[in-house]
């Protein structure tokens, strides 16, 4: 690390913080039991991008990023969708369990924000806008959208190519010389090298 690492691209895997990861895993059960989580993920492989669209994959999820607290100051929009935090976790929570659970969150110190709730729309919708609050609902929905893509077309997966195999031209047996003879390779620096 030098006196430039601080300004190096801030699209890297953020570092991780066993600490925090600790105090949230101690409060796991207790939101589990309390009936406070509906799902749980880390936030690691592809970051919010992967976690939220495992999650509303089913239904739809809108998140205002402007709402994810930041180890690293400055990110652009697109680095904190695919930030990669280890020890970060997204949880659903039921809308009624909500100031329960972030009361034992509270309680264990283990830093949480509401980002972004469920919808009905099929669609991932992603805002960065500190004035739109939690819902679109608290503004309207004229935030400018960062991702705004259908979970179907997402879901789909890549298309596969239709290949069909085709008979070789030729056979192995016509390019394989005769194993019961031994022949000479042809260089003059191996005359006294033979191939099987």
């Amino acid at each position: 690390m030098t006196h430039e690492t601080a300004d190096v691209d801030a699209a890297h895997v953020q570092i991780g913080h066993p600490i925090e990861e600790r105090k949230f895993m101690e409060a796991v059960p207790l939101l589990r039991d309390s009936g406070c989580l509906r799902a749980i993920t880390d936030l690691g492989a592809a970051g919010l991008s992967s976690a939220a669209g495992e999650m509303g994959a089913e239904t739809g999820v809108w998140i205002n990023l402007a709402n994810v607290p930041l180890k690293t100051e400055g990110l652009m929009p697109w680095e904190i969708w695919i930030s990669e935090s280890q020890e970060r976790m997204l949880a659903a929570i039921p809308r009624e369990r909500l100031d329960e659970a972030l009361g034992i969150l509270e309680r264990y110190e283990v830093r949480a924000s509401v980002i972004g709730f469920f919808t009905d729309s099929k669609r991932c919708r992603v805002v960065h806008d500190p004035s739109a609050g939690t819902s679109p609902q608290e503004k309207g929905h004229d935030s400018a959208f960062v991702v705004d893509l259908s979970f179907v077309d997402l879901r789909k997966g890549c298309p596969l190519p239709n290949i069909r195999p085709k008979r070789p031209g030729r056979t192995m047996d016509e390019d394989i010389p005769s194993r019961s003879q031994p022949r000479r390779i042809g260089n003059p620096r191996w005359r006294r090298s033979f191939a099987i």
